[in-house]
């Protein structure tokens, strides 16, 4: 899968440096994160190093609805990655931000409507930005950046996590479908007024799209420091809200796309051409969405990779 991913970011960009596997250094943070041992493994002076940075928190699509009925239950776990800036001294709406609708920003909105509060957020940031988005917000925020090149200025670093870049079977599916599809297609029609947040998403609208912008891309990963970031799940591990995804479309994923996906979004979909990359077994997409728990060893990696900090983990 490493390999498949790999050649996928030279054909989609060729002439660029290649981008690095952090597959391997990521997976050694996160277990550290998860055994609740990685603050000691932070290098001398940590909290100083990351304060001249503004960290810009974009989620995807439910987001507001998961933190209203999930968050409110157990913030500390699902604002990890917010919990972890402020035990370092970060303070929210000085050192870092996370969009909501608050700020006119909606997971389930087009790129398009959703554009204008990403480039407030940007503009409105008292330091360099490093850019954390989920999902559709990865798809929201490169269309800001290629249409407003002027904001690539501002950002210092950028995580994409689990985003479709290349379009995901399950809008596929739900837009071909109609009938099949109402249940999702109802979601966005809730949370959004329509469902064009989740057209924005088919396969081909986005291929077209990568197509039509490769040349600005490939600058934009040479000028601002990017990872991307995927996982995948073995059959038996997709259960909770992805169980019941997986239920009304999973059989379409799994027999007509190949590839190992989230239970959203394909891994090759998450290519960025010239980012660097990680790519883990075991997150789905939903869980990533409400607990940001990939964030903060993604985090240590784009700092280490700007050089900022020293490597907490060995790099390949």
């Amino acid at each position: 899968m490493k390999t498949l991913f790999l050649i996928l970011s030279l054909i989609s960009a060729p002439g660029i440096a290649a981008p690095k596997d952090l597959s391997a250094p990521f997976a050694q943070l996160y277990a550290l994160e998860d055994s609740h041992s990685q603050l000691a493994n932070l290098p001398a002076q940590f909290d100083e190093k990351i304060h001249p940075y503004f960290f810009l928190i974009i989620p995807g699509i439910l987001s507001d609805y998961l933190d209203y009925t999930i968050g409110k239950i157990d913030r500390e776990t699902e604002n990890k990655f917010m919990n972890f800036l402020s035990k370092h001294g970060m303070q929210e709406n000085i050192d870092f931000q996370k969009l909501s609708l608050k700020e006119g920003y909606s997971g389930e909105a087009t790129p398009e409507l959703n554009r204008q509060a990403i480039i407030q957020a940007i503009q409105n940031a008292p330091k360099p930005v490093l850019l954390f988005t989920h999902s559709k917000a990865s798809v929201d925020t490169l269309l800001t950046l290629l249409e407003y090149p002027g904001l690539q200025n501002k950002i210092a670093g950028w995580v994409a996590s689990q985003s479709p870049f290349h379009g995901s079977p399950i809008a596929d599916q739900v837009c071909e479908h109609p009938l099949e599809g109402f249940p999702a297609a109802l979601l966005f029609e809730l949370f959004a007024g329509n469902s064009e947040g989740l057209q924005s998403l088919q396969s081909q609208v986005r291929e077209q799209f990568m197509l039509n912008h490769a040349r600005e891309i490939a600058k934009l990963t040479q000028k601002i420091p990017t990872i991307s970031f995927a996982s995948y799940l073995k059959a038996n591990e997709v259960n909770g809200w992805m169980g019941i995804v997986d239920g009304l479309y999973g059989q379409k994923m799994n027999a007509e796309y190949l590839g190992e996906h989230d239970g959203l979004v394909q891994v090759p979909s998450t290519v960025l051409p010239g980012a660097d990359f990680a790519i883990f077994e075991g997150l789905n997409h939903l869980s990533d969405n409400r607990r940001e728990k990939p964030y903060t060893a993604l985090s240590i990696l784009l700092l280490q990779k700007l050089g900022v900090i020293t490597p907490v983990v060995s790099q390949p």
